[in-house]
């Protein structure tokens, strides 16, 4: 369902962790994060094949990381000089998103 934008998003907290926080907690949190996202889209898959399309943990998953990395954003200092590649990056994520919302219009 959103798997590729699952994993993709949680490949921009890692980096924005990475950039704000420390190269070592954005390595060491990239697998997690990976796990977690394709958890969260393998558990809305089975609940929608078993009637319930329970989308909480993916829903809390993409809008508590999109908070998290606007914390960073807003409460660390970049270690790199394009860090406002951060910003785009989320920029493109809520075309997206948008996107998906609307995707029978589209």
């Amino acid at each position: 369902m959103g798997l590729p934008m699952t994993l993709g998003f949680m490949g921009i907290l890692a980096a924005t962790i990475a950039e704000r926080i420390s190269v070592s907690a954005g390595v060491l949190s990239l697998g997690p994060l990976l796990v977690a996202g394709a958890g969260s889209v393998l558990y809305w898959n089975w609940s929608e094949a078993h009637g319930q399309g329970d989308m909480r943990a993916y829903l809390l998953l993409q809008f508590g990381s999109l908070l998290a990395i606007l914390a960073m954003l807003l409460l660390f200092r970049p270690s790199y000089t394009e860090g406002w590649c951060v910003a785009v990056a989320l920029g493109l994520y809520a075309g997206a998103k948008l996107l998906e919302i609307l995707d029978r219009q589209v």
